[in-house]
């Protein structure tokens, strides 16, 4: 499973949705359309490498549409 998430899913238990779900990757928004950085991309980032390591894919994208 891979996850898209962005600050719009709010606090996140990433201890609790790793453990009860096999996830093989994350992509996080880094940036809206606007060009301003997504509020949750460095907290999520920081968590997901805490839990799951420096070996955890983990990809990023500029919101477009």
């Amino acid at each position: 499973m891979v996850l898209d998430l962005s600050e719009y899913q709010g606090v996140i238990d990433f201890n609790t949705l790793f453990k009860e779900n096999k996830i093989d990757k994350v992509i996080l928004r880094s940036t809206k359309k606007s060009g301003l950085l997504d509020a949750k991309c460095a907290t999520y980032y920081n968590q997901i490498r805490q839990i799951k390591g420096d070996n955890f894919p983990i990809e990023f994208y500029k919101f477009m549409y």
